[in-house]
């Protein structure tokens, strides 16, 4: 059957033709129909004429019956979304509409919850990927539990990069996990890059592979050094390209090797910027493992906790001599510095228990 579409409307008018004329096909082949989803999309949810049809054309083989989306949007308003951010998930991701609150939605949020992600942690993470309704998230949180060894680490993980909670996640990170503990990384440090970077555990293993082997080979920095870590982080979070062009630029500038992979811990970590370092060069005849990097993890634990009260600078926390850094940076804020960080810290500098 030929049809002649209808002259001198708008294009509203034709695709409220066209949906028209798809509903009695669909109903005619004995297709499952999908008017209900499309009316309560603009009456219920603002969508236009052209959105309601492009979204129902996702879901052309599924049932909606006409109390699922009211249910499924006073859930999504209770968790504290707006009608306009519930309209971007439904375009996103319409076939949510068709699903049972109370045996799909509500154990999907109850999983992050679990972990401490909830209230405008949660709205956030379902503004931002709008899929994540629609996806088996089970199976990603409790990879990462299992991989952080705690729920705190593993949220804060998801909140920075919600990616994390795609469904093949687990596989792709897996496989860069094992090959870094085959370099000699231990759990704590795969876990601190990967919460630093965690785009880059998506790569192919061979790229990633690859940037691990120019850090050992191109730098000539050993795997039995701290080192080693800084260059790994600084090399596996950028392309190749990338990489070669900024190593270049600073390699102009005289910067050695080393010092770049200081560079990138001191920006990316504590946040100062290249003026500040400049004017500071003094840093870079500092010890790396002894003085600058034991130190500068102190600083940022109190700086996180907002317990610098002296609101000193990178430069004069490591110019104090040691007896002074301890009076002042580590016996007040003992109990508040994980104990993990205070027994490296201790260690490195061949302190004593405190």
């Amino acid at each position: 059957m030929i049809f002649k579409l209808p002259s001198g409307g708008s294009v509203g008018r034709l695709f409220h033709f066209r949906w028209r004329w798809y509903s009695t096909e669909a109903a005619t082949a004995g297709q499952p129909r999908v008017h209900v989803l499309h009316d309560y999309l603009i009456n219920s949810l603002g969508f236009s004429e052209e959105e309601a049809f492009s979204t129902t054309q996702k879901v052309i083989h599924r049932k909606f019956s006409r109390n699922h989306p009211d249910s499924v949007v006073t859930f999504l308003l209770n968790l504290g979304l707006n009608k306009i951010q519930i309209k971007n998930i439904v375009k996103k991701a319409p076939r949510v509409l068709s699903y049972n609150v109370q045996k799909t939605l509500v154990p999907k949020i109850r999983t992050l919850q679990e972990i401490g992600i909830s209230g405008s942690d949660l709205v956030k993470i379902m503004v931002n990927y709008r899929s994540v309704l629609d996806r088996n998230i089970a199976s990603p949180v409790e990879y990462l539990r299992n991989l952080f060894g705690s729920d705190e680490k593993a949220a804060k993980a998801i909140k920075s990069y919600n990616l994390l909670l795609v469904g093949d996640s687990p596989r792709k990170i897996a496989r860069n996990v094992e090959l870094l503990e085959k370099y000699g990384f231990s759990r704590n440090d795969v876990c601190a890059l990967l919460s630093g970077h965690p785009s880059a555990f998506f790569r192919k293993p061979e790229v990633f592979e690859e940037g691990i082997q120019r850090v050992e080979n191109d730098f000539k920095i050993s795997r039995d050094t701290k080192m080693f870590y800084q260059g790994v982080k600084v090399l596996v979070s950028l392309t190749k390209s990338t990489a070669n062009s900024k190593l270049g630029i600073l390699r102009k500038f005289g910067w050695s090797d080393a010092a770049i992979c200081v560079v990138n811990l001191l920006m990316e970590e504590l946040g100062y910027n290249l003026d500040y370092l400049a004017t500071h060069p003094v840093i870079f005849g500092l010890s790396f493992e002894r003085r600058l990097k034991p130190r500068s993890d102190v600083l940022k634990i109190l700086n996180e906790k907002k317990l610098n009260k002296r609101k000193s600078g990178l430069y004069s926390v490591l110019c104090l001599r040691e007896s002074e850094f301890v009076n002042d940076y580590i016996l007040p804020y003992k109990d508040e510095i994980p104990a993990d960080v205070l027994d490296s810290y201790l260690k490195i500098v061949g302190g004593r228990s405190l």
